[in-house]
């Protein structure tokens, strides 16, 4: 199996030198990225860092915020305060840095 094995990396490295280009798209990139990146930003997996607010904190992803921002580009902190900003503002923002685009209806916060 071992053998095997190696026979088919040593196979696949040859046909990857033979190739002179090679062009590969993912045609639901963008749909994907956006996907994960909310199902991360509501489950708090992998957040490293903690934005804080007058009367709350959202975790969130620097990666992320440092591309909607030079703001977190610059900053190394773990927890950003954003004074005189309540909870739901800040989370207002954190979704459109996260999916581009925010829904704020008449009674929420």
């Amino acid at each position: 199996m071992l053998l095997e094995r190696k026979k088919l990396q040593l196979s696949l490295l040859q046909d990857c030198r033979r190739m002179k280009s090679y062009h590969l798209t993912w045609s639901n990139h963008v749909l994907t990225l956006e996907t994960v990146f909310t199902s991360l930003l509501e489950t708090e997996k992998l957040t490293d860092v903690t934005l804080l607010c007058d009367n709350g904190a959202i975790r969130a992803h620097k990666l992320i915020l440092s591309a909607c921002s030079n703001y977190f580009l610059v900053s190394c902190a773990y927890a950003v305060a954003f004074r005189f900003l309540d909870e739901c503002a800040v989370d207002w923002y954190v979704h459109v840095w996260y999916m581009s685009c925010a829904i704020r209806s008449p009674g929420m916060c």
